[in-house]
């Protein structure tokens, strides 16, 4: 196999190699929403992922994503429910609230009727997937801002490429990765480990962290995560995706330069896993 074609290959979505997603192999955003709600993963732990970390040396025992597209695809819809030129009756403001993730609906008439509603992610799927519903609007609102979605796609087509896979350190770190405020991401979940690893009362998490800190700092090289976080004196730290300084994006244009970052950091790290793989 030639350098050029493992490389795509590592940048290939998994559900275009399943005959029971091939029917949406032009929509990725609808492929991996179909995917959420017929709860098929996890693509790392696979039999062809796992013989890539074997290839690659990689541990296997633990593995997880870099990134995770739902987390971004609520920012979207977030963001574009504001947009002055929103079609849609009502106004979508995600909110966390005591550990949970809501988002209140709004409507534009003069009421300003609010509903809340608690983000149960088979619930925000099967919304989006359905044409009378709120949710299906603001999707088709997004598909009209060609940019922002042709963004969005290419980042929902890498969500289940092998260059989102990697190890981890062990349990609990999905737990304390996946989480709706850090975005499930790998470079906020680095500063997470980094700020609990030095301030925390709490000797055993503080200790869990500085495990994981001590772990990130050892395989950052072997595990091709340059991209993603860097090592300093004061241990390590995520490497921000925005300009501004701001963790998250808020707006659309902060929304494209962050999917924009991310996408190119996934294919830089392509390029290291492929060279490994020569």
């Amino acid at each position: 196999m030639s350098d050029t074609v493992f490389k795509n290959f590592l940048l290939t979505d998994y559900k275009t190699l399943c005959s029971s997603f091939r029917q949406n192999d032009g929509d990725a955003i609808h492929r991996l929403l179909e995917r959420y709600k017929n709860k098929v993963g996890d693509y790392e732990k696979n039999e062809l992922s796992q013989a890539i970390f074997i290839r690659l040396g990689w541990d296997y025992s633990y593995t997880d994503t870099i990134f995770n597209f739902y987390f971004i695809y609520l920012l979207a819809l977030d963001i574009i429910s504001k947009q002055d030129d929103c079609d849609c009756e009502y106004i979508c403001d995600f909110k966390i609230e005591e550990g949970k993730l809501y988002y209140r609906k709004k409507t534009n008439s003069k009421d300003n009727k609010e509903c809340l509603y608690y983000c149960k992610k088979e619930t925000i799927v099967e919304k989006s997937l359905n044409e009378k519903m709120f949710l299906f609007c603001l999707r088709n609102e997004l598909k009209k801002d060609s940019k922002l979605f042709r963004k969005l796609e290419r980042l929902a087509h890498l969500n289940d490429s092998f260059v989102n896979f990697m190890p981890h350190p062990g349990y609990p770190y999905n737990q304390e990765k996946g989480t709706s405020n850090i975005l499930d991401s790998l470079n906020l979940m680095i500063d997470k480990i980094q700020i609990q690893s030095t301030n925390l009362e709490d000797d055993k998490i503080k200790k869990m962290n500085e495990d994981w800190k001590n772990w990130f700092i050892k395989h950052r090289e072997d595990y091709c995560l340059e991209g993603f976080y860097s090592i300093n004196e004061g241990g390590i730290q995520g490497t921000n995706f925005l300009t501004n300084g701001n963790p998250i994006p808020t707006n659309r244009d902060d929304l494209i330069e962050y999917i924009s970052t991310l996408i190119s950091k996934l294919e830089e790290r392509a390029d290291l896993i492929n060279e490994r793989l020569r």
